[in-house]
């Protein structure tokens, strides 16, 4: 039971992860690679652990297709 409720949490993140992303991006004046080109280090490094959470959170809410 446990490991269902961490699922569906997980699942739950990946949602609201995707949802600040398009909420962000699409709120930009110039694209991604022009924004992180003048990113400072600490926005690059905010950057690819999205990019990582976002791949790891999507492989989770894939699982939790599959499972249901």
């Amino acid at each position: 039971m446990m490991i269902a409720t961490l699922t569906i949490v997980g699942a739950i993140a990946f949602v609201l992860l995707m949802t600040f992303n398009w909420y962000f991006f699409h709120r930009l004046d110039v694209s991604f690679m022009e924004w992180l080109r003048n990113a400072t280090s600490r926005q690059r490094f905010a950057a690819v652990f999205d990019i990582v959470m976002s791949i790891a959170l999507a492989l989770e809410f894939i699982s939790v297709l599959l499972i249901f």
